[in-house]
């Protein structure tokens, strides 16, 4: 008896998920950061994947890109010479969400 390779299939909720978590990503890096999802490891759908299978949040993604890379939020009025925190809060998400038009996550971990 032959045996097939399983191919993993993508669940219409999972699907959701990636172009969810997807949208969410490309928004906050082009608002808070101005950058597109092109400039960073996560352009890629698998990598995305990787990241929601791994129980990973939107924000702590855009955060470790932040920390690692030394990234300046360009979303705040003014410049001043204190230091500020330029990683995402839950305001953050709470505005990306609203603005994409997704009210309630699809898997709450998202955000």
């Amino acid at each position: 008896m032959k045996t097939l390779d399983k191919i993993p299939r993508i669940t219409p909720s999972a699907n959701q998920a990636r172009i969810e978590y997807q949208q969410l990503l490309t928004w906050l890096l082009a608002h808070c950061y101005g950058l597109e999802l092109n400039d960073t490891p996560y352009h890629d759908d698998q990598a995305i994947a990787q990241q929601i299978e791994h129980g990973i949040t939107v924000r702590e993604t855009v955060n470790e890109l932040v920390e690692k890379f030394d990234l300046v939020r360009i979303d705040r009025p003014g410049f001043s010479l204190m230091a500020q925190d330029p990683t995402l809060n839950g305001g953050d998400m709470l505005r990306a969400r609203s603005a994409l038009g997704l009210r309630s996550p699809v898997i709450r971990r998202l955000t």
